[in-house]
């Protein structure tokens, strides 16, 4: 009986495990993926400013 119930214990926390370090790599790829959009759009506003002094 006890061991039973620590044998669903250990199986919850093994699914917890699995569905906690999807969300992680998720989350990370999101983050990663909005720090590469951030940086893009800093290196088109330096062009924008090194254009604008150009043609003025």
């Amino acid at each position: 009986m006890i061991q039973s119930a620590f044998q669903q214990a250990s199986e919850s926390l093994s699914s917890v495990e699995q569905r906690l370090a999807q969300r992680n790599m998720e989350v990370l790829s999101t983050e990663g993926r909005e720090a590469a959009e951030h940086e893009i759009e800093r290196e088109f506003e330096r062009i924008h400013h090194i254009v604008e002094q150009d043609l003025s």
